[in-house]
């Protein structure tokens, strides 16, 4: 079920084969992908859209007139925030952020994707890492007791919450069936208005533990 809905078309310019004829292909190979990244930009800030973040993979942009949610452009594909979203759709839960299907968009001889997602808030850094620390704690070690794993005391808002151990356990589920990494850091935490904890991007390629083959 679509979340949101795109309001709008891009106009996209294409080479034509003049230009393309005019430009040697070492210049084509090595500069497309940037111009096309650029034309796909600019039609973007031509309606609205404005740069808040990036990431490895993707820009976040703002609109001023659409204050519900923000605007996810994957520079590529990745297969981990992809399953995450299919996750969402399969599994909802409160911990997990609102998210449109992915929506391909083409730019050039390039493949873009983008996604809307609900509006959030950032948290303060000591706070974001020491929930995301926690998560990370009760993800790797999912089959012990919860105060075990926080012999100083269970932190007060994961005290008796099954639907965050719900959120959790689907995040596990997927990274051992799938072989993405759990990445929850400071910077995939963020809050809605109303205070409830949003895990935003839990899932990596690189680095961090890796829950495909090992544990329950």
């Amino acid at each position: 079920m679509k979340i949101f809905e795109f309001d709008y078309e891009l106009d996209v310019p294409h080479i034509t084969p003049e230009e393309e004829e005019a430009t040697s292909d070492w210049v084509n190979n090595t500069s497309r992908f940037f111009d096309d990244r650029v034309i796909l930009e600019d039609n973007l800030r031509s309606l609205g859209w404005y740069e808040i973040g990036f990431g490895a993979f993707s820009i976040v942009f703002a609109n001023s007139k659409k204050s519900s949610y923000v605007l996810k452009l994957n520079k590529q594909p990745d297969p981990g925030y992809e399953q995450y979203v299919n996750l969402i759709h399969e599994h909802p839960n409160k911990y997990y952020p609102q998210i449109s299907d992915k929506k391909l968009l083409k730019a050039g001889e390039q493949n873009f994707y983008v996604y809307l997602i609900e509006k959030l808030q950032h948290i303060s850094y000591r706070t974001s890492r020491d929930w995301s620390e926690a998560l990370e704690t009760i993800i790797a070690n999912y089959s012990q007791p919860i105060s075990e794993l926080f012999p100083d005391g269970v932190p007060e808002f994961i005290r008796n919450n099954n639907e965050l151990m719900e959120a959790l356990k689907w995040l596990r589920i997927y990274s051992r069936k799938f072989g993405f990494n759990i990445d929850i850091h400071d910077e995939n935490i963020m809050q809605r208005a109303n205070g409830d904890l949003v895990i935003t991007d839990p899932y990596s390629m690189f680095h961090t533990f890796n829950l495909s083959h090992t544990g329950k």
